[in-house]
């Protein structure tokens, strides 16, 4: 092998690193040619003293990531020195909230305060603060506040306090009353009730719940049916409303009163739609979650105020999920366009199909297999993964504020430096742009 072919190959498989770590070590391995052949050898002894290209690139590689987790490593045990700064940070904040509350300021202009180390991360801008420790996650914004530890959770917001603990939760609406709450007014409650709807000449089919989770999903059937069921433990019980106007069919749980608690809820509402109607659905929850499953349909719309969702095997024209603090998970959706948008949720998804764009404030997105011919991804203050699979062909444009582009070895990188990046992965066909301003931009 001689000198062209060998760097040749060197760089082949070194294709992954950033462009300046890649260029050093071409340049290093160029020296040492030039120093073998001024001594006399040929570039073919050169070539086998140096050893077969692709373990000299896997050794580098394996190189470059041990110093990435030790430099990770360290950054963790930075931990009680972010948690120290945030303390500060948001004692300053609140002082300048309460500041800026009691004398308004048309002209007042908020900064941003980022601070990152790996995945733990303290971030204060318009929007609020956020601090990310592990699986430890705090978001104080407009919406309101949400503690998240694991599968446990607490979030207040203007429609009240949502409280997860595990399977379990408890709900208590707005009012301001709950500093007040006594559960001695609370009692086990089952419900169990079943209604049809006829779909004749129906076009929009919308489904809300206050705090009960929401099942749905198509069967082969000629009606709709309605299904709600299961207990919980609460002051008020949201009765089922069915109403059909025109070509509109609403499906409710309504509350008799504006201020309600609930310590733990195990009910749902299930809402089994037949597999020949194509119109559009829209579902809507304040802190309950909702399923969706094998469902076809015109425009999909999807809406929660802290609660999940979870959504598999969708297809319709138009796609849009919105959420304030609520995480989701997605599978299998095909849409001509495909909207998410999110406060303070973290987003996972795979296999989906359409033109994508995906928004959140401070949440990461995680995305595998897709197939979208246009992709838009951006987060203020969250990490985005990107698995790949061998039949992706994206042109990769991006930039981010204080995170890192780690591409993968299958990329041609063309930029990274300075916050901006551009590679190409196949034959670049389909956009992809991607913005965060404080997250890592992964790809595997």
């Amino acid at each position: 092998m001689n000198k062209k072919e060998y760097l040749a190959k060197l760089r082949m498989y070194l294709q992954g690193l950033p462009i300046s770590e890649l260029e050093d070590i071409i340049s290093d391995y160029k020296e040492h040619f030039n120093i073998g052949i001024s001594k006399g050898k040929s570039e073919e002894e050169i070539s086998k003293e140096l050893g077969d290209p692709k373990e000299v690139a896997l050794g580098y590689i394996n190189s470059l990531d041990s110093n990435l987790e030790e430099n990770r490593q360290e950054r963790r045990n930075n931990r009680k020195w972010i948690t120290i700064v945030a303390g500060i940070v948001l004692v300053v904040f609140a002082i300048s909230f309460l500041s800026y509350h009691s004398s308004y300021n048309p002209g007042f202009s908020p900064g941003i305060f980022s601070l990152k180390s790996d995945g733990d991360m303290v971030r204060i801008g318009p929007k609020g603060i956020e601090v990310k420790d592990g699986e430890d996650h705090v978001v104080i914004g407009w919406n309101g506040i949400k503690v998240k530890g694991g599968a446990d959770e607490v979030s207040i917001g203007w429609d009240g306090i949502k409280v997860k603990d595990g399977n379990r939760s408890a709900f208590k609406s707005n009012g301001w009353s709950f500093l007040g709450l006594s559960n001695k007014d609370l009692k086990w409650e089952e419900v169990d009730e079943e209604k049809f709807a006829d779909l004749d000449e129906v076009k929009n089919i919308s489904i809300s719940s206050p705090f009960i989770d929401v099942k749905v999903t198509s069967q082969d059937r000629d009606d709709l049916r309605i299904h709600y069921h299961g207990r919980m433990r609460t002051n008020v019980v949201p009765e089922l409303v069915v109403d059909k106007v025109n070509g509109d069919l609403e499906i409710k749980l309504q509350l008799s009163q504006n201020s309600y608690s609930v310590i733990e809820s195990k009910a749902v509402l299930e809402v089994f739609i037949p597999n020949s109607f194509k119109g559009n659905i829209n579902s809507m929850a304040s802190s309950g979650d909702i399923y969706m499953k094998n469902i076809v349909g015109d425009n999909l719309n999807f809406s929660t105020s802290s609660g999940d969702l979870f959504l598999e095997n969708l297809k319709g024209k138009v796609i849009n999920i919105t959420t304030s603090s609520g995480d989701m998970n997605l599978n299998q959706l095909n849409g001509d366009i495909i909207s998410i948008n999110t406060s303070s949720g973290n987003m996972k998804t795979s296999y989906l199909v359409g033109k994508l764009t995906a928004k959140t404030s401070s949440g990461d997105i995680s995305l595998k297999d897709i197939s979208s011919e246009e992709i838009k991804l951006s987060t203020s203050s969250g990490d985005i993964v990107i698995n790949l699979d061998d039949s992706a062909n994206y042109k990769i444009k991006g930039s981010t504020s204080s995170g890192d582009f780690i591409p993968n070895k299958k990329m041609v990188v063309e930029e990274n430096r300075r916050g901006r990046f551009m590679a190409t992965v196949g034959e670049g066909l389909y956009p992809m742009e991607i913005q965060t301003s404080s997250g890592d931009v992964i790809f595997k």
